[in-house]
């Protein structure tokens, strides 16, 4: 079940596309597999929220080539490759720290926001227009922000928004915290990854388009459409509709809020960004994703064909190592040897670790649209 068969590779940064449907192209040496420290430190994990989680690794070599990586890679796309070609993992490069002395350097792209408006007054309809840093979203792609600056004059609110965008159009770089035992040693490059689910809240909640009589399926379609990284693929429907209007939020705020209605008749769906960038929502069954049997996981009772860990996924497991099992009154489980597993960590040595629940699945998907 461990895996180590597989490569890592960087690859164009997706929001310099001609489309976001397009697939990133591998970058000139973007296959970064064997370079120093990478095998020995890649671990990623996936969770039933929405997919492809966090990722991290570093890379060993000379300050100055580590500085280059340093300098490009941000927002640049990381593919986790099957041995079969599979992207089994998808995310951008959204921090990278340097240690070439013994004050590292920290780059990092998650107080940026280079696309600005600003409430006038108490903020109930009344905006600035967009204030916009071009030059950084070229280079880094677009991240939105509403602003409240309490003002009540539309003049006194461009001012705040022109100030805020001032401060906050570029990436941060900063020192962090020194260690003088660094002194000689190897130059390391760290560099953290995020699954494109981070991506949604680049963007702001379509409170114009989307309305209360929408049902989940439409606000969802709407919402992953408007995304500058994410793909609609295929939607299930869910009808219910939103009951209240949707809220001025950052859009995966929104995206999580729409995934913990249930339909009319109960039924519970879960939404999935695969290593394409394509959301998928579809409903969910009690019916095991997985068995563990002898300490290891199969596809299914009868097939112990060997499960590649990379290719693991949130879900419902049944673990037929415990000893009990039969139905518990009302419970969505079909047995009692099923868990939700919520989340699927893969170590540096390519070993799958859990983060299970003994709680109903339904439990996490309980809230109604007026609660949220």
């Amino acid at each position: 079940m461990p895996s180590n068969e597989y490569e890592l590779i960087i690859r164009t940064p997706i929001h310099k596309l001609a489309a976001k449907t397009s697939q990133a192209a591998e970058i000139p040496g973007g296959n970064i597999t064997d370079l120093p420290g990478v095998t020995d430190s890649w671990e990623r994990n996936k969770v039933w929220l929405l997919g492809d989680d966090m990722g991290r690794f570093t890379i060993q070599g000379t300050a100055t080539e580590l500085a280059e990586y340093y300098n490009n890679w941000l927002t640049y796309d990381v593919a986790e490759m099957s041995a079969g070609g599979i992207v089994t993992w998808n995310g951008m490069i959204t921090k990278l720290i340097l240690k070439t002395g013994i004050i590292p350097r920290t780059f990092d792209r998650s107080e940026m926001r280079n696309k600005v408006r600003a409430t006038v007054g108490d903020g109930i309809g009344t905006y600035t227009a967009f204030a916009n840093n071009l030059y950084s979203q070229e280079a880094y792609g677009i991240r939105v922000a509403y602003i409240q600056p309490g003002v009540d004059t539309l003049t006194e609110a461009n001012a705040e928004r022109d100030a805020y965008l001032k401060s906050n159009a570029w990436p941060s770089e900063k020192p962090s915290g020194g260690d003088a035992s660094r002194y000689g040693k190897m130059a390391e490059l760290v560099v953290y990854v995020q699954g494109y689910k981070a991506t949604l809240d680049d963007q702001y909640a379509d409170d114009v388009t989307i309305t209360p009589a929408n049902g989940i399926s439409t606000a969802l379609s709407v919402t992953i459409t408007g995304s500058l990284y994410v793909n609609t693929r295929a939607l299930a429907t869910n009808a219910t509709v939103l009951y209240d209007d949707v809220e001025l939020i950052p859009a995966g705020e929104l995206v999580e809020k729409l995934l913990a209605v249930s339909d009319g008749s109960g039924n519970l769906f879960r939404g999935v960004i695969d290593g394409n960038r394509n959301f998928y929502y579809r409903a969910i069954t009690n019916a095991p994703n997985y068995v563990i049997q002898g300490g290891k996981v199969y596809y299914s009772a009868g097939d112990h064909s060997d499960v590649d860990s990379r290719l693991l996924e949130p879900g419902i497991y049944r673990d037929l190592d415990f000893p009990i099992s039969g139905q518990h009154r009302d419970a969505f489980f079909a047995d009692r040897r099923d868990i939700w597993v919520n989340s699927v960590f893969v170590d540096r040595q390519g070993r799958p670790r859990f983060q299970a629940e003994t709680s109903q699945v339904s439990d996490y998907q309980t809230l109604r649209w007026s609660e949220a």
